[in-house]
């Protein structure tokens, strides 16, 4: 985990954040994919739940230093844009994923200075590899994402992120519908 300690201006520690884990539940989309000779072109659109955990510490209430734990969701449209290359029944692609935040909820709001400037458009590197068998593709996918953990707080008006960044790796299942 990664960890950011926030102090004041005696530096004295006041609060302590960790991050612990991102889930990413399970994404729906569509796609459509223009193939010529073994040239490749997707475009895909599809949701994607977040949920990053944190746990901090506020060293503020001396009574109470119990570390507690926050999650912070996004809920996101993604829209990778792939061309690459088709060997008969094996596809590999590549290129840039937009990352749309359609909704999120509040996080660490009993922080006191800490404040949160949410991006609505995240981008990253998608790379793709998808064997079809029959109307049936298989898929793997690796995504590298070009924003920070954490990169959207700001301590006393200074952004304070986590030296962290995700990447995914995902097996996807689609049914083809094939336009000839």
């Amino acid at each position: 985990s990664s960890q950011i300690k926030y102090d004041d201006a005696f530096d004295f520690l006041t609060y302590e954040l960790s991050f612990i884990e991102e889930d990413i539940s399970p994404g729906y989309g569509l796609f459509i994919s223009f193939q010529e000779d073994l040239f490749l072109l997707k475009l895909e659109l599809a949701y994607r739940k977040t949920a990053q955990r944190f746990k901090y510490v506020n060293y503020q209430v001396y009574d109470d230093l119990r570390p507690k734990t926050t999650i912070s969701e996004t809920h996101s449209l993604v829209i990778p844009l792939l061309s690459g290359f088709s060997f008969q029944e094996l596809q590999v692609s590549a290129g840039p994923v937009f990352d749309f935040v359609v909704g999120r909820n509040i996080s660490f709001q009993d922080i006191e200075d800490l404040e949160q400037r949410h991006r609505d458009l995240r981008t990253g590197l998608c790379i793709n590899m998808s064997y079809s068998i029959a109307q049936l593709q298989v898929e793997l996918i690796y995504e590298k994402r070009f924003h920070g953990v954490g990169e959207q707080l700001y301590y006393r008006g200074e952004q304070k992120a986590f030296q962290t960044s995700t990447s995914y790796i995902g097996i996807g299942l689609a049914y083809l519908i094939r336009f000839n």
